[in-house]
């Protein structure tokens, strides 16, 4: 929000959002691991494919996160 991108997935500052701290935090990570959803794979998709087939593959499957 600070930078005015819609999400990690524009960060330019960090090729691994594991490496940022504002994503990588305590609760950020409990609760990844509470829904065991993979957040890096998330952005990696969004990265590569864009958002809408991001978006596209989340409803075709039923599903709310890239599980681990």
């Amino acid at each position: 929000m600070e930078n005015n991108l819609t999400s990690c997935a524009e960060c330019q500052t960090f090729t691994d959002p594991n490496e940022c701290k504002k994503y990588n935090n305590l609760i950020a990570r409990m609760i990844g691991f509470i829904f065991r959803s993979n957040r890096s794979a998330c952005i990696e998709m969004i990265r590569e494919n864009g958002y809408d087939e991001f978006a596209e593959h989340m409803v075709e499957n039923k599903i709310m996160s890239l599980k681990r």
